[in-house]
């Protein structure tokens, strides 16, 4: 198996997870509820992952049977870690007020 095919391509995977972890914050700054900041950290950590996975490892090769298989795998289990960052980050009280409590 190439391992560093696999590892460049989750990254790459990374690197879009990033990005669309940014599409919450335009309205979290709208709604005032104060988890933009766990959005845009859990970004950047992200996107710094991913791209440390995807400059560092480089490979020429095709993609197999098998490393396809490794990529739907890891790639599953990574972004259920990388997207739960946001709630690891936002820090909220369990008495705090929700948009939806005032409905």
């Amino acid at each position: 198996m190439n391992i560093t095919l696999t590892l460049r391509i989750l990254g790459a995977l990374l690197l879009f997870l990033a990005v669309a972890l940014l599409f919450p914050v335009p309205f979290s700054w709208f709604y005032g509820d104060g988890a933009a900041s766990a959005f845009i950290l859990s970004a950047v950590i992200s996107a710094g992952c991913g791209g440390l996975l995807f400059k560092r490892f480089r490979s020429e090769t095709d993609l197999s049977v098998r490393e396809g298989f490794a990529v739907v795998t890891f790639g599953w289990t990574l972004f259920a870690l990388f997207g739960a960052l946001p709630f690891v980050f936002s820090v909220q009280s369990p008495h705090t007020s929700t948009p939806f409590s005032r409905l």
